[in-house]
C-alpha cells in the first residue's frame, strides 16, 4: 500500500510516542535523474523497521545502517550517493543521478514539531519546516505567517511549487521541508468516466470524493473503496469546504449539478478545474456562468474539454487524460510541446 508523506510523519510521531529510538532520513537535494524528489523521507526505528523511501529501493538498505549509527550516538549525518560511487553496485543509483540524504534522529524538539505538523495537516494549513542543516535547530512557518517571516519570499515560491528544497540564506544552509494538506479530488457525476478516473486519482495520492444526487448512480457498488455521497454539490460544500488543495472534476453533463460546483470551485480557488463536454457544450456553459457575473479571467481558469488531448475515446482513456492533466496543473510544468513552441 502507498504511504502518503503525512503518514510516514505520523508513523515517526507514533513510534516516538510509543518509546522507539526513531530517526528519520531526507532527500534534501538531487542531481540528475534522482529515483525520488527533494523531500522524500523514509523513518526509521531502533528494530530496523522503516516506513517511506528516500531512493525507490536503490540505497535504503545503506540508508537504514546509518540511521541505525545516528540511534546509537545522536550525531545527525549527511550522505551522498551516485552510480559513480565506489559502492555503486552495492548501494547506487543505476538511473545515474545522485542524492544527498541527511539522516537525523527524533528528539523531543522534533516530535514537538511533527505533532505540530500533523495538526496543521489535520486543519488543512500548509507549512514549511525550515531546517538548519548545520545545528539542527528548526521552526515551522505555517501558511498565515508568511508575510511576517523573514524568509517570506522564498517560503512561499516553495509552497506555491509544492516542492522542498536546499536554499542559502545569511550564511547557512536551511532545508525547506514543504508540507501540504493531502490533495484531494471531488468528481461530480457517478457517470462511467468517474468509475475509471477514481481508483486512478487514488493512486497518484489524492482523497477522491463523488458527488451526485442521483442516487442509482452514487452507489458504494459502482464505487468500491470511494467517499460516495448521493446528495446537490452545494449542500456538500456547506460541510466539506473547497481549498487550493482541491481539484474539481466535472462529469455530469447536466447544469444543475456541474455548474454550482464549478462557481464553488472558482471561489474556493481550486488548483484545477476542469469539465467534461464538447466545445459547444463548454460555449453554454461559459454563457451561464457570465450570466452569474464571473469574471473572463475566472472563467479561463476552467479546462474544458477537460483533459489533456492525446485523442482519447474510451472511459479510462479520458481518466487517465484527466488525471495526467491534474497533474500537470499542479506541479505548473509546461507541456513539451508548449516549452518547444
Amino acid at each position: 500500500m502507498l504511504v502518503s508523506d503525512a503518514e510516514i510523519l505520523q508513523t515517526a510521531l507514533d513510534w516516538h510516542t510509543r518509546g522507539s529510538k526513531v530517526a528519520i532520513a531526507t532527500v534534501i537535494e538531487t542531481w540528475g535523474s534522482a529515483p525520488r524528489p527533494v523531500g522524500s523521507q523514509l523513518v526509521i526505528d531502533a528494530d530496523g523497521r522503516f516506513v517511506g523511501s528516500v531512493s525507490g529501493g536503490c540505497v535504503e538498505a545503506d540508508v537504514i545502517a546509518d540511521a541505525l549509527d545516528v540511534l546509537a550516538d545522536g550525531r545527525p549525518c549527511m550522505r551522498e550517493f551516485g552510480v559513480s560511487d565506489e559502492t555503486a553496485w552495492r548501494a547506487g543509483l543505476s538511473c545515474g543521478g545522485r542524492i544527498k540524504i541527511f539522516v537525523e534522529r527524533v528528539d523531543l524538539m522534533q516530535a514537538r514539531a511533527l505533532s505540530e505538523l500533523s495538526a496543521l495537516e489535520r486543519a488543512r494549513h500548509a507549512s514549511v519546516l525550515v531546517i538548519d542543516i548545520a545545528t539542527g535547530a528548526l521552526r515551522i512557518v505555517s501558511d498565515g505567517e508568511l508575510e511576517q517571516d523573514p524568509l517570506g519570499i522564498q517560503l512561499r515560491a516553495h509552497l506555491g511549487l509544492g516542492k522542498s528544497g536546499l536554499i542559502e540564506a545569511t550564511g547557512r544552509s536551511l532545508f525547506l521541508r514543504v508540507n501540504v494538506p493531502r490533495l484531494r479530488m471531488i468528481v461530480l457525476g457517478a457517470v462511467h468516466i468517474a468509475q475509471a478516473l477514481a481508483p486512478i486519482a487514488k493512486l497518484a495520492g489524492y482523497d477522491v470524493t463523488v458527488i451526485d444526487p442521483r442516487s442509482a448512480f452514487a452507489t458504494q457498488e459502482r464505487f468500491a473503496g470511494v467517499n460516495v455521497i448521493a446528495e446537490w454539490p452545494e449542500r456538500v460544500f456547506i460541510d466539506q469546504g473547497l481549498d487550493h488543495y482541491t481539484a474539481m472534476v466535472v462529469l455530469s453533463h447536466v447544469p444543475a449539478i456541474d455548474d454550482p460546483g464549478i462557481t464553488a470551485a472558482l471561489a474556493a480557488d481550486c488548483f484545477y478545474i476542469g469539465a467534461l463536454g464538447s466545445r459547444k457544450t463548454n460555449a453554454a456553459r461559459l454563457d451561464r456562468l457570465r450570466g452569474q457575473n464571473i469574471p473572463e479571467a475566472a472563467l479561463a481558469r476552467i479546462h474544458a474539454p477537460i483533459g489533456l488531448d492525446i485523442g482519447a475515446a474510451s472511459a479510462g482513456e479520458i481518466a487517465i487524460a484527466i488525471i495526467a492533466e491534474v497533474i500537470a496543473s499542479k506541479r505548473q510544468k509546461p507541456l513539451r510541446f508548449e516549452e518547444a513552441a
